[in-house]
């Protein structure tokens, strides 16, 4: 969270002491295939996702460094054919057929032209509202916050409210 930006909702973890961290929900991520593939089981384990030419964020990105930890947790070694930024770009790419990606199961739905694959052994992603420690929020802002929550609330059940 900048000057310039309020607040952000962001994928966890968030280990900066200027910023208040709010989580919100938690979601699977999933391996997205073309039609086409020739993975046909509708799950599998981060071992056979490493199989295929992956489709992923560079290091340092928050997903890629949730599929790399899946995969040093398994002492596999994971094959990333192409990294992108932008979690779209990644589904577009796989949609085009250049490989196998990892997104949240919220972003995998939007696609109409590629499967979701349940990855056994992949944990959920902690999804957060961030904002700077320091900075008061506009009535704007505050009413947004109230909004994202009442959103999270009814798509996802009670927000996890308050750590910091």
């Amino acid at each position: 969270v900048s000057q310039n930006i309020a607040q952000a909702i962001v994928g966890e973890p968030i280990s900066d002491r200027r910023l208040v961290v709010e989580p919100l929900f938690e979601e699977n991520l999933v391996a997205v295939v073309a039609p086409g593939t020739k993975l046909t089981r509708k799950e599998i384990n981060i071992a056979k996702l490493a199989e295929f030419p992956l489709i992923l964020p560079p290091a340092g990105n928050p997903l890629r460094a949730e599929v790399d930890r899946a995969a040093r947790d398994a002492d596999i070694e994971i094959n990333v054919k192409v990294e992108v930024e932008g979690i779209r770009l990644l589904g577009d790419l796989v949609s085009a057929g250049l490989g196998v990606s990892v997104l949240p199961v919220s972003v995998a739905k939007s696609y109409e032209h590629v499967r979701s694959v349940r990855i056994t052994d992949m944990p959920p992603r902690q999804v957060a509202l961030v904002k700077s420690r320091d900075y008061e929020l506009s009535l704007a802002d505050a009413a947004m916050t109230e909004i994202i929550r009442n959103v999270v609330a009814r798509s996802f059940g009670k927000s996890k409210r308050g750590r910091h």
